[in-house]
């Protein structure tokens, strides 16, 4: 029986180093990884503070060019708007010409009814 004990112990001291050995080998790997992970830490922050300054960047100049082009449409909006009005203005003429054209042509008795309706459309379309 002492054999076996002995035996016993023999082998519960082979795997207690055993096991120490795989702890050393662990602790060894855990340091350096630790080291890598904060490298890759590090690069990674750099990385993306430089993309996150360049996207800033890239927002802000987009930012300046769409305040240029919102000036440039309101400038043409306000030109289009002049323009449409004398436009209206010009048609709202030759249509009273063409209306009183009309209404000299036609036959005495109706001449009147004509110029009272002509004027009344042109006063309206002004």
């Amino acid at each position: 029986m002492a054999g076996n004990f002995s035996e016993l112990l023999s082998g519960i001291s082979n795997v207690n180093s055993a096991l120490m050995s795989v702890n050393s080998t662990l602790l060894s790997v855990a340091a350096q990884l630790s080291g890598q992970i904060t490298t890759a830490q590090q690069a990674l922050a750099g990385y993306m503070a430089n993309n996150f300054s360049e996207l800033l960047t890239g927002i802000t100049s987009l930012n300046s060019a769409l305040t240029s082009v919102n000036s440039t449409l309101m400038s043409v909006a306000a030109q289009l708007s002049g323009q449409i009005t004398t436009a209206q203005q010009a048609l709202a003429a030759v249509t009273w010409q063409t209306t009183s054209a009309q209404c000299s042509t036609a036959s005495p008795a109706s001449t009147a009814r004509c110029q009272r309706s002509a004027a009344s459309s042109h006063s309206s379309q002004q």
